[in-house]
């Protein structure tokens, strides 16, 4: 049985500007994935070359893919984000990519992976917040509303937001780097791309029903905000955790007004641990404040939040959640080879085997 889970990505945008209705959410087959970056900060360990990916075969608009998943009962993504059916016109949209959502409640996730997962998460924020820095410019503009000017009609302005906001979009997504990392299975990523891609066909049936003038518009820009997403919280994130360190992330900035900073001291607080929804909220305390500042402070200033830390690659992120009182855990087949669910439970399973067997040679020996 074949099912539609490849969901639909930013890489995409461009095809469906040629007159493609939202109600097309399948993409045509994606190009070959860009080089992971060279900088993997510690404690992720040098990814595994990921296998050559075989081309995903594009059957017209049915989006359906020749690759089969089992049918395992899960509870949709849009049921964790405000509505229980998606007839109805209060589909909501995440504050959180997509990818990182899915995993919720895919059906093959369990709370064990989590460990494996994490430090990837991590090593993506330290990553983006290093982009974010040299980018700075192009993500206070994401910040500020640029995502919502787009218009799906102006292909050419479509075309120059493409490559405007292209250094900010990580070169593959969460699923496609834990599975290129063999912590994810195939089946197991294929589930999360599966649960996006029926998200993403009821937000756009959504749509449809209640805003049918410019729903095609409004679907684009949610792909385009979810794309960008990562590189906003890490905007974000940097900004939070400047409150803890005010006095010594402004020493280390040149030039700073004196009401700017004294603006700045004034929102220092002692502990960083707060309700994850919030970071946002308090990340706009402090742009309302550093509005003194020049481009080039401001990028010292997100600096200086990366110096301070014990570890500047460590950035504090709140861990991912994958599990949901409902949840009931299914194994992927038994087929599926490239599962890898935690590498040190597996190595310290067969060294404890061989130490079991070599305890049983000694015995025969004597």
């Amino acid at each position: 049985m074949s099912h539609r889970f490849a969901p639909l990505a930013l890489s995409s945008l461009l095809a469906l500007t040629s007159g493609a209705a939202v109600a097309q959410v399948a993409p045509p087959p994606p190009p070959a994935e860009a080089p992971e970056p060279e900088f993997v900060p510690p404690p992720m360990p040098a990814p595994r070359p990921a296998a050559p990916q075989r081309p995903q075969q594009n059957l017209g608009n049915s989006g359906r893919l020749t690759t089969s998943l089992p049918d395992f009962p899960y509870t949709p993504l849009w049921q964790f984000c405000g509505t229980e059916d998606p007839k109805v016109d209060d589909v909501c949209t995440f504050d959180m990519n997509l990818h990182y959502a899915a995993l919720r409640p895919n059906p093959t996730i369990s709370p064990g992976l989590v460990p494996e997962i994490q430090p990837v998460i991590v090593a993506r924020r330290a990553r983006l917040e290093m982009i974010v820095i040299e980018n700075l410019e192009v993500t206070e503009d994401v910040d500020g509303g640029l995502i919502e000017a787009v218009q799906i009609g102006a292909p050419a302005q479509l075309q120059e937001l493409l490559e405007r906001i292209k250094p900010l979009t990580p070169p593959s997504n969460l699923t496609q780097e834990l599975q290129n990392r063999k912590i994810l299975s195939g089946v197991q990523a294929g589930w999360n791309n599966r649960v996006i891609q029926e998200y993403q066909q009821a937000y756009g049936a959504f749509l449809r029903r209640a805003d049918p003038s410019n729903a095609s518009n409004r679907f684009m820009q949610a792909i385009f905000r979810d794309s960008l997403v990562e590189s906003v919280q890490a905007f974000n994130g940097m900004l939070h955790e400047a409150r803890t360190r005010m006095d010594a992330v402004l020493e280390r900035v040149d030039g700073v007004p004196a009401e700017t900073a004294a603006a700045l001291r004034d929102l220092a607080i002692d502990s960083i641990e707060i309700d994850p929804a919030k970071i946002s909220e308090s990340a706009d305390a402090v742009k309302l404040a550093w509005r003194g500042l020049t481009l080039e402070q401001k990028q010292a200033f997100l600096t200086a939040v990366r110096e301070t830390r014990e570890n500047p690659n460590l950035p504090p992120v709140p861990t991912v959640n994958v599990e949901h009182p409902g949840k009931v855990v299914q194994a992927p087949r038994e087929d599926d080879q490239t599962r890898v669910v935690n590498n040190r439970l597996r190595d310290a399973q067969k060294k404890a085997e061989e130490a079991e067997s070599d305890e049983g040679g000694d015995e025969d020996d004597g």
